[in-house]
């Protein structure tokens, strides 16, 4: 069995935490794949916790035309389920993220000064003034991952602001989703695009981490912005698999 295989039997799978015979075999001798399936248990993990938009029914749809589900899903039914949410999140929810400096997705301490205001800029304005001086493909990069981390330094400051939290999650998946993406499709060495990717998949696991922690703390005092952090966790969760995936393309 080969990575390839193993890591789509795993995305299928709904206890990817309990892989068959075969699939343990590989993982108890390849350390990527094992890194792949706990990013992919704990985006499962976190999943309940990403806030998903209500739909409503229109007024004008007559109710004979409305489609009556099963109140029971068959088993094959929630194993598409799994299936897709899982590949939604993994491959779409966070596209890509590319980064190349360590420290850039550490999260420091909290500020002692009153939370920044990037949540009340638009994020376009704040992408080009990071990138007005940068040319090469490596330096946009490097600019745009400074911007990230003064976005999740900000987010640790706003439990009580759950709305300028969901701003900064909507410039965080934009800038993992199309910006950082575009760049890194720039790097055309492929020793330094797989180095680069890997380095980066370990940082994300770092911000993975701590963004769920502070999810999990802010849970009840505030749950709405704990729900924000959650998804931003999910996202850094997703595009570690992205990464992962890519450095071995």
């Amino acid at each position: 069995m080969n990575c390839n295989l193993l890591r789509q039997r795993l995305l299928e799978s709904e206890h990817p935490d309990r892989p068959g015979a075969a699939e343990s075999r590989h993982l108890a001798r390849c350390v990527d794949c094992q890194a792949f399936q706990k990013r992919l248990v704990r985006l499962e993990q976190l999943l309940p916790l990403v806030p998903t938009p209500a739909v409503g029914i229109p007024p004008s749809l007559p109710s004979h035309r409305l489609l009556v589900l099963p109140r029971r899903p068959t088993d094959g039914v929630r194993r598409q389920s799994a299936r897709h949410a899982k590949l939604a999140l993994a491959f779409s929810l966070a596209a890509s993220l590319t980064l190349f400096t360590l420290g850039y997705w550490a999260w420091p301490p909290p500020a002692s000064s009153p939370p920044t205001s990037f949540a009340q800029r638009n994020y376009v304005t704040l992408r080009d003034e990071r990138l007005r001086q940068a040319t090469l493909p490596a330096q946009r990069m490097a600019a745009l991952a400074h911007l990230a981390n003064e976005l999740l330094d900000e987010a640790r400051q706003l439990g009580r602001y759950p709305d300028r939290l969901e701003t900064l999650a909507d410039h965080f998946d934009r800038l993992l989703r199309e910006d950082l993406l575009r760049e890194a499709r720039q790097l055309t060495d492929q020793q330094e695009r797989t180095s680069t990717l890997l380095s980066l998949s370990q940082q994300l696991g770092r911000t993975e981490s701590e963004a769920s922690r502070l999810a999990s703390e802010w849970r009840s005092r505030h749950p709405r912005a704990a729900r924000q952090l959650a998804r931003i966790a999910a996202t850094a969760a997703a595009v570690d698999l992205e990464l992962r995936r890519l450095a071995q393309a």
